[in-house]
């Protein structure tokens, strides 16, 4: 069952991977690492499969969501929860795709 909770992808609606990086570097600023909000990792990346098509799936930047190790999965859900709602304070559409993505408000 944790493994369903270990990774979660965002798809976000914007190529500024830069602005997207800072947006994300200040949900937490009591974690010293700044790829880390809660418990899990963050990375920011070209979408590989971007396609240039309207839906989520042709925008061109992904933030690849990783649990830590021995994370609870309703830690994993607030997390990713926290980095969607940044997204939407921030007028930037995302979408998560992962397993538990029916328990995310988006």
């Amino acid at each position: 069952m944790m493994d369903d909770y270990e990774n979660c992808d965002v798809y976000v609606d914007s190529d500024d991977h830069v602005l997207v990086r800072r947006l994300l570097s200040v949900i937490d600023s009591q974690t010293e690492m700044q790829n880390r909000v809660g418990d899990i990792e963050i990375s920011v990346a070209h979408n590989d499969y971007e396609s240039g098509s309207e839906g989520f799936l042709g925008w061109s930047t992904v933030v690849e969501c990783t649990a830590i190790h021995e994370a609870a999965p309703q830690s994993v859900v607030s997390a990713v929860q926290t980095v969607l709602n940044a997204f939407r304070e921030a007028r930037i559409r995302a979408l998560p795709s992962c397993y538990f993505e029916d328990e995310l408000d988006f």
